[in-house]
């Protein structure tokens, strides 16, 4: 009998936190592993983070984790991924997070060129996202189509959602970028601000350039900036303007494509001021260009 017991004993997981257990890995981002994960208080599933072993010093270092978990315990909004704890366990640092399920942009442009409305939708929640993040000071650092996800509601409707803030911080609050965070951005060329290349401190106009750079690849089917080597295509967020999209796309307005091209302006006085003021004038603007009867 006592045998038996301590079978049972040893086969029966240890929870984290006594309450969150560990199961398969679900992806692996380029500082961390996620895992699906049960939260046997609430009963529902969870993400369980943890962080790349060969990483793990140069992340603490640069104090990415204590930054990460700041920002998100400040925002609690539907746009964004919710995080639910933090800690140490014997396996190291770990954050238990919303398990948001669901392709993210990239799969879905991937797959096909978002439709003008789906677009739109998409454009609307992102900057939601975005405004309740800089309504805290939060700058995110990556916003690229693999960030935003898009999860299907009980009604039908999907959800964006902005996740992976492993490079988020405070604006004007230790805001520059270590190695590890400046390695992590350049290795996504296509969304990296001109401000971010030339050593600059990362601001929400920051952002605002990414998101216009995402905005453009789903309207486009393909990036602002494409080039054959990540030094060239970085060095054109410096020096070229992206192709107009009313050329590539003829059935959007020259409303919409000012909008959008506002964003990823090089200068950032010349950006939109604000996710807010950008999400107000979407919400104002024609669509659709207009056909000649």
């Amino acid at each position: 009998m006592i045998q038996e017991l301590t079978e049972l004993m040893a086969s029966k997981p240890k929870l984290i936190e006594g309450r969150y257990e560990q199961h398969e890995l679900l992806a692996s981002g380029g500082l961390a592993y996620i895992y699906v994960g049960w939260d046997h208080e609430l009963l529902r599933p969870v993400a369980i983070k943890r962080l790349r072993d060969d990483l793990k010093e140069a992340i603490e270092e640069e104090g990415l984790n204590e930054h990460e978990a700041e920002c998100l315990r400040l925002v609690q909004h539907e746009n964004v991924m919710g995080l639910y704890a933090t800690g140490n366990d014997e396996a190291g640092y770990y954050q238990v997070m919303e398990l948001v399920t669901g392709p993210n942009l990239q799969q879905i442009i991937d797959s096909v060129v978002p439709a003008l409305t789906d677009f739109v939708e998409i454009a609307r929640q992102s900057l939601m996202g975005l405004q309740a993040l800089h309504t805290q000071s939060v700058i995110h650092c990556d916003i690229k189509p693999d960030n935003i996800m898009l999860t299907l509601l009980g009604n039908g409707k999907q959800r964006v959602k902005l996740i992976d803030f492993g490079l988020a911080r405070f604006a004007g609050k230790n805001a520059g970028l270590g190695k590890v965070a400046q390695e992590e951005i350049l290795g996504t060329p296509e969304f990296v601000s001109p401000e971010l290349l030339q050593g600059e401190e990362p601001t929400m106009r920051s952002d605002l350039y990414a998101l216009g750079h995402v905005l453009y690849y789903a309207l486009a089917g393909k990036p602002a900036f494409e080039k054959a080597t990540i030094e060239a295509t970085l060095e054109a967020h410096l020096i070229e303007q992206p192709e107009d999209l009313c050329k590539i796309r003829p059935d959007i307005s020259q409303e919409l494509g000012n909008w959008v091209h506002q964003f990823i302006e090089r200068y950032p006085e010349a950006r939109h001021v604000s996710a807010e003021s950008a999400l107000t004038e979407l919400l104002t603007l024609q669509v659709w260009a207009d056909v000649e009867s």
